[in-house]
């Protein structure tokens, strides 16, 4: 498939253009500080959306309220008791967000205002950089941590930052309890991909790695996810047993042994996954390209634990996760093959996210639960 691409001046061209159209990180910050101490009043929202009808050009009145009314919404979120606190919190997720934003501009020279309006029109993680707590047992060294979409775990060994402020999970997690990784790193229960955002579980201590292993392994954990996929599934309830294995042309994807995609010889391993149409209806919000075609909010429960279980799964069975650009979930279906497009009008993010988990524990059973507002991303069918 191809991909709208201009010459390289062109290139240089959009990618001011594109940068000219994000807040500067610290004017906001500067801005910020020296309006109201109550970072999450009415005044603070009205000096917000001043500074975004300031700091990008073009921006309607109405996407700039949308913006202003978001980030107020990320920052309420984090249930803070300070105004201090408040004030704080709404920086740091601001600041990382929008670096973020820069980041994606200049790596694909395609971030221009209309993308920008809607990242902001999704859930209000959207400008939210921070990984918000969700349950917390430093006693027993659990705590459990809803990650953001577009945020690694971790920074791998001999790699580096993929921008200045980029934050990870790790990092958060370390900062957050600072006496517990002193001398160690954070170890983690489970693992979410980089587009993927919801709950992750994380140990303080060897003994809560050690139970949180032993149930994960076991599986004794219950896990689910919420998707949201192209087109409208036939089915209300199925389930894929298939096997993944490695893809044949590139380590970026995974597929089904036995398929031609995947490499020869490979039997895979044995993966199953439940899956229950929650929604059907009409995709919005999304971008361009996929608003106002069919799609679906889907329940997914994995029984095993795979490397793209879920997406190469609901990709088998003809319904890509909206916004999944490693399988083809950028584009609506019947899309031609030859056809061009502009990546500054695909989906803000991949659909992904780990809604729900039982966890059960020696001492203690946990059952949490993290929002994905993914409802509002499918509008109903009128019956």
């Amino acid at each position: 498939m191809k991909r709208t691409r201009e010459p390289h001046h062109e290139q240089e061209q959009e990618e001011e253009e594109g940068d000219a159209l994000l807040v500067d990180s610290s004017r906001l910050e500067l801005d910020l500080a020296t309006a109201s101490s109550d970072a999450c009043n009415s005044s603070s929202e009205a000096s917000l959306l001043d500074l975004i009808v300031r700091d990008v050009p073009g921006m309607k009145a109405e996407q700039a309220s949308q913006l202003a009314t978001a980030l107020m919404r990320a920052c309420s979120e984090r249930n803070a008791t300070t105004s201090e606190t408040k004030h704080t919190a709404l920086l740091e997720g601001v600041r990382h967000r929008i670096a973020y934003l820069k980041h994606v501009a200049e790596k694909h020279f395609c971030l221009g205002k209309r993308t920008l309006e809607y990242y902001v029109n999704g859930q209000p993680m959207c400008l939210d950089y921070h990984a918000a707590v969700v349950h917390e047992d430093e006693s027993r060294g659990v705590v459990i941590v809803n990650k953001p979409y577009d945020v690694r775990i971790d920074v791998k060994k001999g790699e580096e930052k993929r921008f200045d402020d980029e934050p990870t999970v790790a990092s958060f997690v370390a900062q957050r309890y600072p006496e517990s990784f002193s001398e160690t790193h954070p170890r983690f229960g489970n693992q979410l991909d980089y587009s993927t955002s919801g709950i992750m579980v994380c140990c303080l201590s060897k003994q809560a790695a050690g139970a949180c292993s032993r149930a994960f392994a076991n599986r004794h954990v219950s896990k689910t996810y919420r998707a949201v996929v192209i087109g409208h599934p036939t089915w209300d309830q199925t389930t894929v047993d298939e096997p993944i294995a490695a893809y044949r042309h590139n380590t970026t994807r995974m597929a089904i042994a036995g398929s031609p995609d995947a490499v020869e010889g490979d039997r895979g391993k044995a993966s199953r996954t439940e899956f229950e149409v929650l929604r059907r209806g009409t995709l919005s919000g999304l971008g361009p390209l996929l608003d106002g075609t069919p799609g679906a909010l889907v329940e997914c429960r994995p029984v095993t634990g795979r490397r793209h279980q879920i997406r190469v799964h609901l990709t088998h069975v003809g319904h890509r996760i909206a916004g999944d650009a490693t399988y083809g979930g950028c584009l609506p279906v019947g899309w031609e093959s030859d056809r061009e497009w502009d990546r500054g009008d695909e989906p803000y993010r991949m659909c992904l996210h780990a809604s729900r988990l039982v966890l059960p524990l020696p001492w203690e059973t946990v059952d949490v639960s993290a929002s994905d507002g993914f409802e509002r991303l499918v509008v109903a069918q009128q019956l």
